[in-house]
C-alpha cells in the first residue's frame, strides 16, 4: 500500500463533497455566522467523514480478498486523511474569500485572536489548524479504530 493512491484520493474527495454540501447548506439556510449549531453541521462535518474513512478502509480490505493487517488499514486510512487534509483547506480558503468573509470574525473569536490580527493571518492559522486536526483526528485516531475493527489476519 502506498500513500497518495487513487483509491485514497477518491474517498478523500467523498469527504470533501460532504464538506462542500455542509457549507452550501450553511449558506442556503442562512445559518452561516459560525460553524456551531445545526444538526447537518455535526453530521456532515464529523459523522460523514468518519463513515467515509471507515468505508474506504473496508473497501481496500475487500480489494485484498477480505484480508488486511492493522498496519495496512492504518496506512490506507492515514492516506485518505492526508489527501483530505491537503484538499479541505483549499475549499475553506475559497469559502472564506469568495462566499463568506464575515465568518472569519467568528474564527478569530474562536481562536481567541486579537481584533487587530489581520484577516489573512486568521485564515492562515485556521487552515493550519484544519490540516493538523484532520491528520490527528482522521489520520491517527479514526484510522486506528477502524483498522482495529476491520483487520483480519
Amino acid at each position: 500500500m502506498t500513500l497518495f493512491s487513487r483509491h485514497q484520493l477518491r474517498y478523500a474527495l467523498y469527504m470533501v463533497g460532504f464538506l462542500v454540501l455542509c457549507l452550501a447548506l450553511m449558506e442556503l439556510t442562512g445559518n452561516n455566522q459560525s460553524f456551531n449549531g445545526g444538526w447537518y453541521k455535526a453530521v456532515l462535518q464529523t459523522l460523514a467523514p468518519i463513515v467515509i474513512l471507515f468505508l474506504g478502509i473496508k473497501n481496500k480490505r475487500d480489494m485484498f480478498g477480505g484480508v488486511m493487517t492493522w498496519k495496512d488499514g492504518f496506512k490506507e486510512g492515514f492516506g485518505i486523511a492526508l489527501w483530505f487534509a491537503l484538499i479541505s483547506p483549499i475549499v475553506f480558503l475559497l469559502y472564506y474569500l469568495l462566499i463568506n468573509i464575515d465568518i472569519v470574525s467568528w474564527v478569530r473569536d474562536t481562536y481567541m485572536l486579537s481584533t487587530t490580527t489581520s484577516t489573512a493571518r486568521v485564515i492562515g492559522i485556521d487552515l493550519i489548524v484544519q490540516i493538523v486536526s484532520s491528520l490527528v483526528l482522521f489520520g491517527v485516531v479514526i484510522s486506528t479504530i477502524a483498522s482495529l475493527i476491520l483487520k483480519r489476519r
